[in-house]
């Protein structure tokens, strides 16, 4: 059987997720210079929280579910929301951004090798495979071999939380079509209210008082994370997923640094090497070729 062709929609919202997501990590490194992972995590959720529950029922949503939804919000929470955002946010402590790069770029094979077992409508492909392959080189061009160099040794840790954290997103993408709420908005707000709970418990067994020193800059990267990072982009995450599949949200993971790249140009006025340009090709053919054969929907 013949996956189906992308709509023109499903490409939108994976172009709002890869700006969103894909701005996260230099508001990240301005939180951390204030605050520990933990609670700009845990401030990030909250925020992002309240602005959904707000948003929920101005639009006459209601949150009165049965038991077993609101676990399996919790499942999605801790998968999904609380593992990736502090193991990759405690990575950043120890892990170059071009490594990082390198490291998140598992999640599309790693989405790929799970939904093939888990979803009877997503099958790895040749085409799939030699996509992610060219892909995956596109990354490392982008970042340089150089940060190869730094597998290993005493960033070790950081390095495996970083992984850690894009495994966390492909089992997230792989569950989530089993969610039987429907309304996105509704799922929004129930996983991020879960996930701002158990981070909050988090905070209240392990964060000493005196620990939380917030300035200007970490505010503003606090409110510019909930807000753009989190509350906006899982409104569409949940909605990509049930409109087009994990697999294909799965190539966020390749698109987040063609968006550093193009946002550096467009505002910055930066004049990428030559590596960059190549990077770019290489991804976006990697797209297309595992794209090439999907008929369009019925």
């Amino acid at each position: 059987m013949t996956p189906p062709r992308h709509a023109f929609s499903d490409w939108v919202m994976l172009s709002v997720l890869v700006a969103c997501w894909g701005s996260a990590f230099a508001m990240i490194e301005v939180g951390l210079q204030a605050l520990s992972p933990l609670i700009l995590v845990t401030g990030r959720l909250a925020i992002s929280a309240v602005l959904l529950l707000g948003v929920c029922y101005a639009q006459g949503n209601s949150l009165k579910l049965p038991w077993r939804q609101w676990g399996f919000f919790f499942v999605l929470a801790a998968v999904g929301i609380c593992m990736p955002f502090s193991l990759i946010s405690w990575g950043q402590l120890g892990v170059n951004s071009g490594l990082a790069g390198i490291l998140m770029a598992i999640t599309p094979l790693m989405t790929l090798l799970l939904s093939h077992f888990v979803n009877k409508n997503e099958h790895i492909t040749r085409l799939d495979l030699l996509g992610f392959l060219i892909g995956f080189a596109g990354i490392v061009v982008l970042v340089g071999p150089d940060a190869l160099g730094d597998l290993g040794g005493a960033g070790l840790i950081f390095q495996l939380a970083v992984i850690g954290g894009a495994v966390c997103y492909a089992v997230n993408g792989v569950i989530t079509p089993f969610n039987q709420v429907k309304n996105t908005l509704v799922t929004a707000t129930g996983t991020m209210l879960a996930a701002t709970l158990i981070m909050l418990l988090l905070v209240l067994l392990q964060t000493p008082s005196g620990e939380i020193r917030l300035d200007f800059e970490a505010a503003a990267a606090v409110l510019f994370l909930a807000l753009f990072s989190t509350a906006i982009p899982h409104l569409v995450f949940y909605r990509l997923i049930d409109s087009a599949g994990p697999a294909f949200y799965s190539l966020s993971g390749y698109l987040i640094p063609v968006w550093a790249v193009v946002a550096g140009v467009v505002f910055l006025q930066e004049r990428p090497d030559w590596n960059a340009y190549g990077a770019l090709a290489l991804i976006l053919s990697g797209i297309a070729i595992s794209q090439i054969g999907r008929r369009e929907p019925d």
